[in-house]
């Protein structure tokens, strides 16, 4: 086990045999990406079929980003960061935390399809054992990130008009922040500035 040093959080590294037997199949499939987008496209249509949004460009993402962190040589704290960061644009997109393991089902028939005559039990078992290693970063990514923003009208209120202020309390004049929030801003474009630019993701 080792650290994330942008996260501050221990990360268990995908086998070693896993990625040694998943390698040559997900090589072959980076000439298939289009092919494999196209197909997990399908198979989400069939599992996931509320996908709050455009499907295509998140299976695409989804896709360059998982046979990235299969194929790369960067250390795991790098690639389990680029799948927490997927998961986080994944949360911000609207994908419910709650349609992970259909993902994971959908991933596995997309592979199943396309590696055709060179499927195996040994290779079903491994990419079923990297697909819970990716599913549980994507959770933790998706975990960290703000919640999906409230829907609101047209002047930019909520719903039902802009709520009371708590404890009798002035609203701050449009334009104005509290100073905590800007500190809190500042702060969360620090984080996503670390080590952001090393990783590849969709």
């Amino acid at each position: 086990m080792m650290s994330d040093p942008a996260q501050g959080t221990s990360i268990t590294p995908p086998d070693p045999a896993v990625l040694r037997v998943i390698r040559p199949s997900a090589s072959r499939l980076t000439q298939l990406e289009d092919v494999f987008t196209e197909q997990l496209q399908y198979e989400i249509g069939s599992l996931i079929p509320d996908l709050a949004e455009d499907d295509w460009a998140f299976c695409q993402r989804t896709v360059q980003a998982l046979l990235w962190a299969a194929l790369t040589d960067e250390p795991a704290h790098v690639a389990a960061g680029a799948m927490r960061r997927l998961g986080a644009v994944n949360r911000v997109a609207g994908f419910p935390d709650s349609q992970y393991l259909g993902l994971a089902h959908a991933l596995l028939r997309a592979v199943r399809e396309l590696t055709a005559d060179d499927w195996s039990t040994t290779l079903g078992s491994a990419w079923i054992s990297y697909f819970q290693w990716i599913q549980r970063q994507l959770m933790t990514g998706a975990q960290q990130a703000p919640p999906p923003p409230m829907p609101t009208d047209a002047a930019g209120r909520p719903p039902g008009g802009r709520p009371e202020p708590e404890d009798g309390a002035p609203e701050p004049e449009d334009g104005e922040r509290e100073p905590e929030s800007v500190a809190g801003l500042l702060d969360e474009e620090d984080d996503e500035d670390t080590g952001y630019a090393r990783s590849r993701s969709r």
